[in-house]
């Protein structure tokens, strides 16, 4: 559980907010269902070790297997980009190994992470830059305990990004989110808001969204499976 008092640290948000983040030194593992403890956590990635983990997944995931991204931009098999110093990294581990990550992105120079690049996406321009942040780069690696108990990795990197982005003062998510999950999603009771029609984007066809994190709380994350 995390303590009444739990000791802070912050971290700029981004080089266009003079906001600051407050990160919580036992972040989330109030989300997570008590036989779950002490095996299994969700945290914020500080230490350059875990940090590299992450980007090592993520270059494993988006470059070698999705091809979504072009495994020559980074020839040290670590993917990482501009949006990386300033982003909010998750990630969850079984015995202390971790075994999925997620982030979230803020805007740089004015845009964010879907924006740039030569395939961006156009944003409407009544998205609030100030409440909103990017949900990206989630993976969850097959994960269960010895008893053969399976963990929803994406449901509670998720959740845990979302308690932390309400607790910091952000009211949306937008994701880049690849279609046909989308439509699975939806079909689901997820509730989108979309921000444009599908397109061409990393490889595949994706469809810009934005999620209301209250909503996404009491609709989603409301019941752990």
């Amino acid at each position: 559980m995390v303590s009444s008092n739990p000791v802070q640290s912050t971290v700029p948000l981004s080089e266009d907010s003079g906001r600051e983040l407050c990160l919580f030194s036992e972040p989330w593992e109030i989300c997570l269902p008590s036989e779950f403890e002490p095996y299994y956590t969700v945290t914020i990635a500080r230490s350059e070790a875990d940090l590299k983990t992450t980007y090592a997944m993520r270059y494993e995931m988006y470059c070698k297997k999705l091809r979504s991204l072009p495994s020559e931009d980074y020839p040290d098999d670590l993917e990482i980009d501009a949006f990386d110093p300033s982003a909010v990294n998750f990630v969850s581990k079984i015995d202390g190994e971790v075994v999925g990550c997620t982030r979230l992105v803020f805007p740089m120079n004015g845009k964010f992470l879907m924006e740039t690049g030569p395939e961006a996406f156009t944003l409407p321009d009544w998205v609030s830059r100030s409440v909103t942040c990017e949900s990206s780069r989630l993976i969850g690696k097959r994960a269960c305990f010895t008893d053969g108990k399976k963990i929803r990795q994406s449901h509670f990197l998720l959740k845990s990004a979302c308690l932390w982005s309400l607790a910091n003062g952000y009211r949306y998510w937008l994701v880049a989110a690849q279609y046909d999950f989308y439509k699975v999603q939806v079909a689901k009771g997820w509730p989108f808001i979309v921000l444009g029609p599908p397109k061409q984007y990393h490889n595949g066809i994706y469809i810009p969204v934005m999620h209301g994190l209250k909503e996404l709380m009491n609709r989603v994350f409301s019941v752990d499976p």
